[in-house]
């Protein structure tokens, strides 16, 4: 059914490989070309989240409005 929850096995993590391949560089590219700014700072604070526990507290969105809030406040510099 889709959208279901699979098993971990070996035959959908060859399925899920085999998407990911077919899909992600043009998922990549359709982001990028819609604002690549945003697409950077989502990669980044993806990796920070990942590697430091403490950012883990703080959701995407809650970070992305920190970061506009800095970036309107250093406009007006």
């Amino acid at each position: 059914m889709p959208g279901a929850h699979r098993p971990i096995n070996e035959e959908n993590i060859r399925l899920a490989v085999t998407i990911t391949r077919g899909c992600v560089f043009d998922l990549f590219i359709l982001l990028w070309s819609l604002h690549p700014v945003r697409t950077t700072l989502m990669m980044v604070i993806n990796v920070v989240r990942g590697m430091f526990p403490a950012f883990r507290g703080y959701s995407q969105a809650m970070i992305v409005d920190e970061v506009s809030e800095l970036h309107f406040l250093l406009s007006y510099l």
